[in-house]
């Protein structure tokens, strides 16, 4: 009796201890899940409010003509089309007719004056922006802002239609089947949101979590209930009070049944050692199942009987899918990530996910030129475009590859051996997989030194602006400066380009030096003529970031520079990199008053369909085939054919590399309204640049000064 006894005692403290634990854990998961939900909130209602300020500022100085709202309408478009989670964008007169919509046709001559969204009193441009619900097609909550003329009269409403469906995957993705109860209310406290059965006016028991989405004036609970806490509680019991109340509840059966229940328990701990090694999202083994493989692994290669190899796999661009798709997009690539190492990999090696985008994988008793071949073939199934939601997802990958025992007989050698080598085949230039050598880990040290430098130069201000002139041929006049930069390093001096744009590329470190190098400029600016223009070159990299043209159009705005004197120049492989977000990113640039040019044409692949499309000013030919000028008949005739082009589709043509009066003489007589080389200066630093501007129009041919400064 008083083992029995002593059997209940100890079985009732440990299921108290472990209801404890449960409310506790319970606690922390709804914490992250309300982190995570009012993250993705915000993101999209962020985004959306991001391109109505765009869209309201263009509309300002618009006349309202037909023909302006259907370039508004076309513009919206491609922002809308590039962004999934938005239905779609419109902007309504203030009566309420809508006159322009990112669904064409099919979203005009209808009136939402009876719309919340137009009846209440929005926000104006600089103030917080409207947020409400509607059911007029289909439930979908509208980010909302008001437009005023520079008259200051109302001219109506824009509005970006973001579908109730999307917050309802958001929901089902975090709360995969627990009962976690979600709802969004606005700032005067009325639901906008609802799912899991919320109910505000019902008794509720259990944890409850309330944020606010910053900096939005807008409130989101998060609770689950105690019953359902502590059903999953129940049936998770531990092990051991399970089988101490079996033993008390059983202690005169027979011994079989006994035998019985101790199998179950048996397949219930495997079972959740499975779970514990199983990352839940693609059902591949985590970070232990692999450190577990690996050292199994380890004593077969020396006990002789196999070698095998650790692969390290980074994807590429997979941020940008994240931050314009959602995340419900970037997990659908993630499984398909999974599915191809399943494919390729086959069941002899061992897959696993270490977390966010970063996959591990180790192979077994393959030959060099077999496990060549094996990632040459991953590599290939990775790139291959996702189809979703009418969108093709694109990432690339990076594989680090380190050999057992050849590089490493331990899993912290071979893991950092693999993850040199990956982080080598994600900077390096002629392709994606990279084996461990001895001599990375002096480049990565070299390489993470130079990063450090690079991020506390940007901090100092000691990437620097300079400014190369751009002149109309018809009367020699300055028209414009192109935005170069120059890194005055403290011991290795003045750095052109090419020795850090593309490592800040690669270490996203491109924006915020091209940010900072803006500012910069566009307070140099404030001292030139109104009439001189400021071009600016964007790399590949950064138009896959969604808010970049909008974080241009602030900077600029905030200097006081006006976006219509900015000249944006985008090259053929930035637009074909991702071609739905270069043409919003074009559109939003566009809305503000901005100039699009298309830089080093000829170089790249871009179609006849593309320029129309994207309706570019300019275009800048390549220096590559105004060298040859004049004496080169193929220049010749290539320089003709690109001006004739230019002239049919109405775009404006400069030169790029103009260093001799004959080929400036060759290209005016040709039709070519504008040249940029050292025939008229090299880039200068901001006093340079300003005398140039005092004693006017720049001389044909390079002063010593300029040739000092190139």
């Amino acid at each position: 009796m008083v083992i029995a006894l002593a059997i209940v005692v100890t079985s009732g403290m440990t299921i108290l201890a472990g209801r404890q634990d449960a409310l506790r854990d319970a606690q922390e998961d709804l914490d992250s899940i309300s982190s995570g939900v009012v993250r993705h909130m915000r993101n999209s209602i962020e985004l959306s409010n991001a391109i109505l300020t765009g869209v309201a500022r263009s509309l300002q100085k618009s006349d309202g003509t037909m023909d302006q709202m259907k370039t508004v309408s076309e513009d919206i478009a491609a922002v809308s089309a590039a962004t999934t989670r938005i239905r779609e964008i419109l902007f309504a007169e203030s009566g309420g007719w809508v006159l322009a919509s990112s669904l064409g046709e099919a979203g005009l001559h209808r009136n939402v004056m009876r719309e919340p969204f137009f009846r209440r009193p929005l926000a104006r441009d600089a103030e917080p922006f409207g947020l409400t619900k509607t059911t007029a097609v289909e439930p979908s909550i509208v980010v909302s802002r008001r437009v005023e003329g520079l008259d200051g009269i109302e001219r109506g409403v824009v509005a970006a239609t973001i579908p109730e469906a999307y917050f309802r995957q958001t929901y089902t993705t975090f709360d995969t089947g627990r009962g976690i109860e979600v709802e969004l209310r606005g700032e005067d406290g009325a639901s906008l949101l609802r799912y899991g059965g919320f109910d505000p006016a019902a008794a509720f028991e259990g944890l409850s979590i309330e944020r606010r989405v910053e900096p939005l004036p807008y409130r989101l609970i998060v609770r689950r209930p105690n019953r359902l806490i502590l059903r999953e509680w129940s049936s998770h019991l531990p092990l051991q009070a399970l089988a101490t109340l079996a033993l008390l509840v059983l202690v005169f059966a027979v011994a079989h049944l006994v035998a019985r229940l101790l199998t179950r328990g048996r397949m219930e701990q495997e079972a959740l050692a499975r779970q514990a090694m199983t990352d839940p999202l693609t059902g591949l083994g985590n970070r232990r199942a692999l450190i577990e493989g690996m050292r199994a692994a380890i004593l077969a290669a020396a006990e002789g009987r196999s070698s095998f190899a650790v692969l390290l796999i980074d994807l590429d661009r997979f941020k940008a899918i994240n931050d314009v798709h959602g995340h419900l997009a970037g997990d659908a690539v993630l499984a398909m990530v999974g599915t191809a190492l399943h494919d390729v990999i086959g069941r002899d090696g061992l897959i696993t996910r270490l977390g966010g985008d970063e996959f591990a994988a180790v192979v077994p008793g393959l030959s060099p030129a077999e496990l060549r071949a094996t990632l040459a073939n991953l590599a290939e199934r990775i790139r291959q475009p996702l189809d979703w939601q009418g969108s093709q997802l694109n990432v690339g990958v990076s594989i680090g590859v380190a050999l057992c025992p050849d590089h490493g007989t331990d899993a912290d050698t071979l893991l950092q051996g693999a993850d040199l080598a990956m982080y080598q085949a994600k900077h390096g230039r002629d392709g994606c997989i990279r084996f461990f050598a001895a001599d990375l880990e002096d480049r990565a040290r070299a390489r993470r030194k130079r990063e450090a430098e690079l991020k506390l130069a940007i901090e100092r201000q000691e990437i620097r602006p300079y400014y190369q002139p751009i002149v109309a041929f018809a009367g020699g006049e300055l028209v414009a400066f192109e935005l170069l930069a120059r890194w005055h390093h403290p011991s290795d001096g003045v750095l052109a380009p090419a020795e850090f744009i593309e490592l800040a590329e690669e270490c996203d470190l491109i924006t915020p030096m091209t940010l900072a190098l803006l500012r910069q400029a566009v307070a140099d600016a404030a001292d030139w003529p109104a009439h001189i223009r400021l071009a600016i070159n964007i790399s590949p990299r950064q138009l896959r970031e969604p808010l970049l043209a909008h974080r241009l159009i602030e900077a600029v705005r905030a200097g006081g520079f006006d976006p219509h004197r900015l000249e944006v120049e985008l090259t053929e492989d930035a637009i074909l990199d991702d071609y739905e977000l270069a043409k919003a990113a074009m559109s939003v640039l566009r809305l503000n008053g901005a100039t699009l040019a298309l830089d080093d044409f000829g170089m790249g692949y871009s179609s006849l369909s593309h320029l129309r499309e994207l309706r570019f000013d300019k275009l800048k030919i390549d220096k590559s085939f105004v060298q040859a000028l004049p004496g080169n008949a193929e220049s010749r005739k290539l320089v003709d054919a690109i001006l004739q082009l230019a002239s049919s589709f109405g775009m404006r043509v400069t030169a790029e590399g103009v260093e001799t009066a004959e080929q400036a003489a060759f290209l005016a007589g040709r039709g070519c309204q504008r040249g940029q080389g050292y025939l008229y200066g090299r880039p200068a630093d901001a006093a340079a640049t300003l005398r140039l501007l005092s004693g006017g129009a720049p001389r044909q041919g390079a002063t010593a000064e300029h040739r000092s400064l190139g």
